[in-house]
């Protein structure tokens, strides 16, 4: 992504992911990241 598009962005994510994988498409990418939202969420307090 270049520098110009980041800096139009609020938030950046990184999902990482081996080295053998080049991208993830839209689908994918958005289920791993509300499956770590929710996962983060349920999570009892220390």
């Amino acid at each position: 992504m270049s520098l110009e598009r980041r800096a139009l962005c609020d938030r950046l994510v990184h999902i990482p992911v081996r080295a053998d994988v080049g991208s993830l498409d839209v689908g994918v990418a958005g289920s791993v990241l509300l499956y770590e939202i929710l996962r983060a969420s349920s999570r009892p307090e220390l």
